[in-house]
């Protein structure tokens, strides 16, 4: 019976075989294939298509009845790390300063979550830092306010222990990336587990005893991940989002520009999904590109970034009908050609102007560009209109004579 090993040859220097003839060792080893095994290429990983604040939103049938004062201790909780002791407190917008200290720490959410609860375990003293955010949360504490009732039954020693938790981790302040819209970031993911962690273990320790919540329900990892997604990623987020909007809105009205443009910006489809981010250590926007966007609007609002219909996309894309309903509520202009809006400089000759010498000036020209539903068009989306309402009448009336035979008119 063969080796599944390949022989090994026999010394060179031993004696020969009976018929002095030296004998050629056999390789038995497999012989190389003669065709050259081309190697895979390297997947490459697609990245993530983001997802929206809507994706971590839970409604209220989403929440299991016995979570629903974990629910509220939680994002009490939360509250008391990002010190938002207010219903309308907005969350801070985090900083390079804040990810200075983070940045090259951890390479995944293992050593994150690892990290989180050995630094827990070897950090029981106190911290004075942590003091110091106790005290000055205490003292922030709106009179009258639920939320801030609710913190002063919390007893000291475990709003300690929560900033202990901030302050071992070497993070400045408590405060994930809202904003960016990815929990997976291993900076909102160390976030995710400081939390999570702490509020086990407060709650363990009975912290939130007179919110009611049932203790079983916080070893429950995916729900209790999910009820943090909801209340950072969709409800906050939404706040935040809010502010950044109102922002962009005051700085127009500082820049004393007219309500078509104001309107423009608060237009509820107007805004794109934007985002703030970091080149060469400085907090910029980066304007995404998105379908239908006029490269003027886009231009225009680097400093409020906001999208509106591109001619091309306009004329191209959009049915009669879908032009139609929007300019059903009238037709104006709101901003000149590209080359009046590439610089607050430029604007000056034409922010202030009423609606009529405006469009004069400048509006007819942009119009020109766009193919606005005509006359007999619309005559004819209205003939088609009263078809379908005649058509539809007809398919749930009576019968052609009239009469009704439906049971209530049956004696």
């Amino acid at each position: 019976m063969s080796s599944d090993f390949p022989m090994s040859p026999p010394p060179t220097g031993g004696p020969s075989s009976s018929t002095g003839k030296r004998k050629r060792s056999v390789d038995k080893s497999p012989k190389p294939s003669s065709r050259t095994k081309k190697s895979r290429p390297s997947r490459v990983r697609q990245p993530r298509k983001p997802k929206r604040p809507s994706d971590w939103h839970m409604s209220r049938d989403d929440v299991p009845k016995e979570a629903e004062k974990l629910k509220v201790a939680l994002e009490l909780h939360l509250r008391v790390l990002w010190n938002l002791p207010d219903q309308n407190a907005v969350p801070p917008k985090v900083t390079n300063q804040d990810k200075a200290s983070f940045d090259g720490r951890f390479s995944s959410e293992k050593q994150v979550k690892t990290t989180v609860t050995t630094s827990l375990d070897q950090n029981s003293g106190s911290i004075h830092d942590a003091q110091v955010k106790v005290e000055q949360l205490l003292a922030s504490l709106p009179e009258g306010s639920l939320i801030s009732n609710n913190i002063k039954r919390i007893a000291k020693p475990f709003l300690l222990l929560l900033f202990r938790a901030v302050a071992s981790l070497g993070l400045r302040r408590w405060a994930p990336d809202v904003l960016s819209a990815d929990p997976e970031s291993l900076y909102n993911l160390l976030h995710e587990h400081i939390a999570l962690t702490t509020f086990e273990r407060v709650s363990s320790a009975y912290g939130y005893a007179h919110t009611g919540l049932i203790l079983s329900c916080i070893h429950d990892f995916p729900l209790m991940r999910k009820l943090y997604r909801n209340f950072v990623f969709a409800y906050m987020h939404k706040i935040a989002k809010s502010e950044e909007k109102s922002a962009r809105i005051n700085v127009l009205k500082a820049q004393g520009f007219n309500k078509r443009v104001v309107s423009l910006a608060l237009e509820n489809e107007a805004h794109s999904d934007d985002e703030l981010g970091d080149v060469n250590n400085d907090t910029v926007y980066f304007i995404k590109e998105k379908e239908g966007r006029s490269t003027k609007i886009k231009n225009f609002f680097r400093m409020v970034p906001i999208d509106w219909f591109d001619p091309t996309y306009w004329n191209t894309y959009l049915t009669v009908r879908e032009r139609a309903n929007y300019i059903q509520d009238g037709i104006y202009v709101a901003l000149p050609m590209e080359e009046f809006c590439d610089s607050w400089g430029a604007c000056v000759a034409w922010k202030n102007l009423p609606a009529k010498e405006f469009m004069a000036t400048y509006g007819d020209n942009v119009l020109k560009q766009y193919n606005i539903p005509t006359k007999e068009e619309m005559e004819q989306l209205e003939e088609w209109d009263n078809k379908d309402e005649s058509d539809e009448s007809e398919l749930s009336g009576g019968d052609d004579d009239g009469t009704d035979d439906t049971e209530g008119g049956l004696e």
